[in-house]
């Protein structure tokens, strides 16, 4: 007679849990004095992109005077994805809030000032919606950034003459 052992999880696996397993099964007949074998199993848990990447911050707060010039760093925004994958890369991109496309961020993390505002009566805020994700694009995951632009106050010139 053959005879047929099938082994089937009884639980989610997570490589971030636990990276593998070792069994020991055992086969046995039922004759009058049974005889028995037993094997060793090596079960390897495959990684799965099952975390979603997050910042550190739910929302970034900065801000940056009127007339800040193109290129200027404005805030640089971190995450982290615990998929124990060595070859993944977080990416960033912004997908609202920039209507004027004053801001740019650089795929790797960095928001920078796109076009300089050149004069500002009131102070803005601009509300910047960014998208974090995976090289795989399957998991994403978005934080606010708010960014204040604020208006620099004018200096008064004051001429005085004298009358004598």
């Amino acid at each position: 007679p053959k005879g047929k052992g099938n082994i089937r999880t009884l639980a989610v696996l997570d490589l971030e849990s636990k990276r593998h397993y070792w069994l020991t099964v055992f086969a046995q007949d039922h004759g009058v004095v049974p005889l028995h074998a037993r094997l060793e199993v090596f079960i390897a848990v495959e990684n799965e992109n099952d975390n979603i990447p997050l910042t550190l911050e739910p929302v970034y707060y900065t801000s940056v005077p009127e007339n800040t010039p193109s290129g200027k760093l404005v805030v640089e925004l971190k995450a982290e994805d615990y998929d124990l994958d060595p070859s993944q890369r977080l990416t960033f991109q912004i997908t609202s809030g920039n209507p004027y496309g004053s801001f740019s961020i650089n795929p790797d993390t960095v928001v920078t000032v796109m076009k300089s505002y050149k004069s500002c009566r009131q102070e803005l805020k601009e509300n910047i919606r960014t998208v974090i994700s995976n090289i795989s694009k399957q998991e994403l995951n978005s934080c606010g950034v708010i960014i204040t632009v604020s208006d620099i106050p004018r200096a008064l010139f004051h001429t005085q003459i004298c009358f004598t």
